[in-house]
């Protein structure tokens, strides 16, 4: 393909990206800014993969789940008014449909096509609170060629919902922004366009103004267009080339019913446009969008790593404190070394008189032995010569006339 020629003749700005991108998550993990520091290795992680990411992006109810539907041709994704998408949902290239859901405890596990929709919104309650993300493989002819489309819950859904959406645009390479055509944006969405979106490097927005259908004539057409050229064609860099009203639902229907779109139609134009992009233009937009963002999130991330340095500074000193004590206890050691020496040789020395002591000492110790022994015998003795002394006197005394 065109496309990754192009951006193979960027490896090595690429692959400078990748590393710079590692260096940044090891210094973010440092200071303990891990959602910063996954951001940074997600980009890496991107980058060395070279898939390429299309995030859909809008308010409850715009209409991104039936853009997509009207891409694959068929309802797939939940479209109903009052259910929301509750997962991200990426569609990638599948010479057959299948559905595979991913756990939040990383599991995953197939299901069928048909029940998709039913799975992945709000309404379906706690099921849908388990699951992470689904992935639909589709014969998608702008998929082909590793190309991946991201719908994501509504910019306006609230806790995590809304802070999952937001996580992608970091390893976003194309953005498409879907409005409902009556109110191309709000404040809200305008902010989060300017302060997030283009902020992170993406300025070649794709704005789907959705809905076509429910202005009731010409004049309210070209009002709605004037009103979008005024808010969003700024916000692009292809100004109105990027804008495209679309009637998502007549598209769905036309080609589930096996009908090609004419060739005026706004979402083929954007299918196109879109395709262009991404075989043409996206190796070096990403290349630069993505230094951007590591850019970006180093300078928020700057004024913290003082304090680091702070604190690494201290324990350095205490470091080499405690190196110096442990030195000085050496140098002591070395010099009592000698000492220690020469009582060694002296112990050795007397070693020939040590053991003659022990000679002696264990002689000694018998003698004792028998001595003592001695000593029991002579005091029987003592009393055996007491009785014939004493017996002899006797004799005597009687013999006396």
């Amino acid at each position: 393909m065109e496309r990754r020629g192009r951006f193979d003749g960027l490896h090595a700005q690429r692959d400078e990206l990748v590393a710079l991108a590692e260096a940044l998550a090891a210094g973010l993990a440092c200071v303990q800014e891990s959602e910063r520091a996954e951001s940074c290795a997600r980009v890496a992680a991107d980058l060395r993969a070279g898939t390429l990411n299309v995030l859909f992006v809008g308010e409850r109810s715009s209409g991104k789940s039936t853009i997509i539907n009207a891409m694959l041709g068929r309802e797939i994704l939940p479209t109903s008014a009052v259910a929301t998408t509750a997962v991200i949902c990426r569609v990638k290239w599948g010479l057959v449909p299948q559905t595979i859901v991913r756990r939040k405890d990383g599991r995953t596990f197939p299901i069928d096509v048909s029940t998709l929709a039913e799975r992945v919104t709000v309404d379906s309650g706690v099921q849908a609170a388990e699951y992470a993300e689904a992935v639909l493989c589709w014969p998608l002819e702008v998929c082909h060629g590793e190309v991946e489309i991201l719908d994501t819950p509504g910019l306006n859904a609230g806790g995590e919902l809304g802070k999952a959406a937001r996580a992608y645009l970091a390893t976003a390479d194309a953005v498409v922004v879907v409005v409902d055509c009556q109110k191309p944006g709000t404040m809200k969405l305008f902010r989060f366009i300017d302060d997030e979106i283009r902020a992170a490097g993406h300025h070649d927005i794709f704005f789907i103004c959705n809905k076509l259908n429910l202005l009731h004539d010409e004049k309210n057409v070209e009002l709605v267009k004037a009103d979008g050229a005024r808010k969003l064609a700024p916000r692009t860099m292809l100004r109105a080339r990027r804008l495209y009203y679309v009637d998502a639902l007549a598209a769905v229907e036309a080609r589930a019913a096996g009908r090609e779109l004419g060739e005026d139609d706004e979402l083929l134009r954007f299918e196109r446009d879109l395709a262009e992009y991404l075989a043409h233009d996206l190796a070096r937009v990403r290349i630069v969008r993505n230094a951007v963002q590591l850019k970006r999130t180093a300078l928020a991330a700057k004024p913290q790593f003082p304090e680091l340095a702070g604190r690494l500074a201290s324990e350095r000193a205490d470091a080499e404190r405690r190196l110096g004590d442990v030195e000085s206890a050496l140098r002591r050691r070395e010099v009592e070394q000698p000492t220690f020496v020469e009582r060694i040789q002296v112990h050795r020395q007397a070693e020939p008189e040590l053991r003659e002591l022990r000679v002696d000492r264990d002689f000694l110790g018998g003698l004792r032995e028998v001595v003592l022994g001695w000593s029991e015998r002579l005091d029987a003795i003592a009393d055996a010569l007491d009785q014939i002394i004493i017996g002899e006197a006797n004799r005597i005394r009687s013999e006396r006339p």
